[in-house]
């Protein structure tokens, strides 16, 4: 919660979003069954990156820092979290209020 605090007070235009249905399926994707190559995997894997939001709450420097995960392989996953409309540093947290998942706009 306090990273999606603090990412709230760089960007204070933002405007707070509900996930829908499919992105919260796609964050809750396990890694395993991304088909991603088994190096890959098993780098995330050993970083207890278990589900595509394990890693997208991240910023991008920490998966620049993986051992096992090179160029190629960082440059493969960004792709895919590009194809489906995320980026490192996506956080999301749930108002108990609304019962909703909420993200950042920015």
């Amino acid at each position: 919660m306090y990273e999606y605090k603090k990412l709230q007070q760089e960007h204070p235009d933002a405007s707070e979003v509900k996930l829908d249905e499919d992105k919260k399926r796609l964050l809750a994707t396990v890694i395993y069954d991304l088909g991603l190559p088994s190096r890959l995997v098993e780098a995330f894997m050993n970083n207890d990156v278990m589900i595509i939001y394990d890693a997208v709450m991240h910023e991008k420097a920490w998966l620049e820092s993986l051992y096992n995960i090179g160029p190629k392989g960082r440059t493969l996953f960004l792709k895919y979290l590009s194809d489906h409309q995320l980026t490192m540093r996506y956080l999301v947290r749930f108002d108990e209020e609304s019962g909703d998942f909420l993200t950042l706009n920015i």
